[in-house]
């Protein structure tokens, strides 16, 4: 279940829409987000399956941009009176089910009146609005997270305390071991330089062999332009030979590339979910969070890196097509992108359909001062088109079949 659902008119906000959901997934899970419509399963009841996702959620947030309430369509009508027009259907059927709603005002918007909305849609008016400046957007996100916290909890990051937990195992142990040597010899020895690595976490019986997780990786600031990492240092994505299917891997994360996401109640729902949908290729159970958030399924149409974390259980049950197993190609005389490479994290600026190539990415990037990185996705993997994400902040960098990335400048200060 999505605890957060962002509600936004594409072509009135969708660069503060997608920084948003961006900076919300670094203090909430990005299981509890949902913001995109293409996100949903082709070939179903369009009204029905966004009924079904706000049903899901327990807060929604309206993004309201200066052309959310005044939108026309082809014939000059406005959307917003429009029964197909999914921001509507998405807030009337918020509303309906007296789920909390949070008007989220950016670029200057303001509430419309009252009289000028249908009776459906004139709660929000009625409504304390937050805002969304970007020349605040820390601050104004920062209380925008505050105003969610009572609804939907914060997960606890246990990572960085399994990490000093491992971190100070190593310094006792190598303290242990060279005590004695110390001991023995009183004059001052020569200085020495110990190289410790931290002891991996333990896989289950048929998980891969334990890989490090993925630091973000970013240009020193006197560099002109960003480099991009070696091929070695990103967490790469299991072979065809390697995956075992239909079996449960404890303490295992698929990260990324996430098709769906919905509320299940144990790791073998989860499976049980990915096994009947043709298209899920992987699963990956979160685990509910100390604070109270609910478990959640993730199923992915490819099969990611594989990542050690605590938080998760996954499965893979079935291979992807052949043209999903490895990376996109990537296009004649593009040279320095990364192929089969997935940024997490950083997006301001997203977009898709036609205009969503590997050469629009970079050069939309390059064209943008504030972008450091960009990556394409291939379509049919978190929606039937691809997609193109501009990021202007450090990322997490994992191994994916979805993906081509590419770094263009050092973030700026």
């Amino acid at each position: 279940m999505a605890g957060i659902f962002i509600n936004y008119r594409r072509d009135d906000a969708p660069g503060i829409a997608g920084r948003l959901f961006d900076y919300l997934a670094t203090k909430f899970s990005r299981d509890d987000l949902f913001m995109d419509v293409d996100a949903m399963k082709p070939g179903m009841d369009f009204a029905k399956q966004l009924d079904h996702q706000v049903a899901q959620c327990r807060v929604l947030l309206a993004v309201i941009g200066p052309h959310w309430f005044d939108a026309k369509d082809k014939s000059g009508a406005r959307r917003l009176d429009s029964a197909k027009d999914y921001v509507r259907v998405e807030l009337a059927s918020a509303l309906e089910r007296d789920i909390a709603v949070i008007p989220i005002l950016v670029d200057g918007a303001v509430l419309p009146a009252e009289d000028s909305l249908s009776d459906d849609l004139k709660p929000p008016a009625r409504r304390h609005a937050l805002e969304l400046r970007h020349t605040r957007f820390a601050a104004d996100a920062e209380a925008i997270v505050h105003a969610l916290e009572p609804v939907v909890p914060r997960r606890s990051m246990l990572w960085p305390l399994v990490g000093a937990g491992i971190a100070e195992i190593v310094v006792v142990g190598v303290i242990a071991v060279l005590w004695p040597k110390l001991k023995a010899k009183p004059a001052a020895p020569s200085p020495v330089a110990v190289a410790a690595q931290p002891a991996p976490l333990t896989p289950s019986a048929v998980s891969p062999p334990p890989v490090q997780p993925v630091a973000p990786k970013l240009a020193a600031p006197q560099m002109q332009a960003a480099t991009p990492p070696a091929a070695s240092s990103v967490l790469q994505p299991p072979s065809p030979q390697s995956i075992k299917l239909d079996e449960i891997m404890n303490n295992v994360a698929f990260k990324g590339s996430i098709y769906h996401v919905g509320e299940i109640a144990d790791p073998p729902a989860c499976q049980a979910a990915c096994r009947g949908d043709t298209h899920c290729a992987a699963c990956t159970y979160t685990h509910p969070a100390a604070a109270g958030a609910p478990a959640h399924c993730s199923l992915k149409v490819v099969i990611p890196a594989e990542l050690p974390d605590s938080c998760c259980i996954s499965a893979v049950e079935r291979l992807p097509p052949p043209e999903l197993r490895g990376p996109p190609p990537v296009p004649a005389g593009m040279t320095g992108v990364l192929p089969g490479i997935e940024l997490e994290g950083g997006t301001y600026r997203s977009f898709n359909g036609n205009d969503a190539a590997p050469e629009n990415c970079r050069a939309a990037c390059r064209a943008d001062s504030q972008c450091v990185a960009w990556d394409y996705v291939r379509p049919g993997v978190i929606s039937a088109d691809a997609r193109c994400f501009l990021k202007n902040k450090p990322t997490f960098q994992v191994g994916s079949p979805c993906c081509i990335a590419g770094f263009e400048q050092p973030q700026a200060k």
